[in-house]
């Protein structure tokens, strides 16, 4: 993943109701940008060259996918739910997101794309390996 050229610079702007938008940023102006624009995309070392916050962008074209967990630590301790679908990935990377209420793990994966899932019933958050950024914490868990 980090020998891709799939990473864009991030902005964090917090927002009155707590929650915080990740803003996708290009280079070259510091400025709004489209995270799917792959004029956009550096290689991990020279955004993180840059400082502040860092994003990955999954696109079709690779072979790599998120979990992105929302909303699993209550009262700062994981959901059981949440510890068994980290436990399910050994291998991938896992963190803690923004909010330090969720967690993605980001893998790999070999053969088909398994399917883009923005909200499977009864699932705790999102599925995606495609047409979305992921801000990286490097907030390992």
């Amino acid at each position: 993943m980090y020998e891709t050229s799939q990473w864009i610079p991030v902005k964090l702007v917090p927002r009155a109701n707590g929650k915080v938008d990740k803003i996708p940023l290009d280079y070259r102006t510091g400025e709004p940008g489209d995270a799917h624009n792959p004029a956009l995309w550096l290689r991990y070392e020279v955004v993180r060259m840059m400082g502040g916050e860092i994003g990955f962008v999954l696109t079709a074209n690779d072979p790599y996918f998120c979990i992105d967990l929302d909303n699993v630590a209550i009262d700062g301790e994981w959901s059981r739910e949440a510890l068994d679908i980290v436990a399910a990935f050994p291998h991938c990377y896992r963190e803690i997101s923004q909010s330090g209420r969720g967690m993605h793990i980001i893998g790999r994966y070999e053969g088909p794309e398994p399917m883009h899932q923005p909200q499977p019933a009864g699932f705790p958050g999102g599925i995606y390996t495609s047409k979305r950024f992921i801000h990286i914490t490097g907030r390992s868990f």
